[in-house]
């Protein structure tokens, strides 16, 4: 069951920010009806929603991450063109 879930909260469709939250609910809801394992709604709920949550908490970190190195790259460059630039000018 993990597998089916996961690709589907990977999927391009759970990615598109205007995709209605409704559909990948159900998605995930039928993936997880056929589970064995999972009885009931209840812990099917619970289940999906701590799974929901470590899916945006993942993206968040993405997002973090993604601007840490633009924040890394550009302060780099800024000190790469204060050494270099007034060099290039002197030549």
């Amino acid at each position: 069951m993990a597998g089916k879930l996961n690709k589907v909260l990977l999927s391009e469709r759970f990615m598109d920010k205007n995709h209605n939250l409704s559909g990948i609910v159900k998605s995930v809801r039928d993936i997880m009806r056929k589970d064995a394992g999972v009885d009931g709604d209840a812990q099917r709920i619970s289940q999906m929603v701590w799974t929901i949550f470590l899916k945006v908490f993942d993206t968040m970190e993405e997002e973090r991450e993604r601007q840490k190195t633009k924040t890394t790259i550009a302060l780099y460059l800024k000190r790469l063109d204060g050494e270099i630039g007034p060099q290039i000018l002197k030549v």
